[in-house]
């Protein structure tokens, strides 16, 4: 079964899709006081992808 993965955020976000053919699941997540308002959008994807992958 193939899966298509998604990974974004911004300053204030992350956000992370996993689709199938037959489903989605979505989820986003607020960034932790720390890292509000202190991240740019390209690490902001890293923490997504890690955070997927643990």
């Amino acid at each position: 079964m193939d899966h298509l993965c998604y990974f974004d955020g911004n300053e204030k976000m992350i956000l992370w899709v996993i689709q199938d053919e037959k489903t989605k699941f979505e989820q986003t997540r607020d960034h932790v006081e720390n890292y509000l308002d202190k991240i740019s959008n390209e690490p902001s994807q890293n923490i997504a992808t890690k955070l997927l992958s643990s």
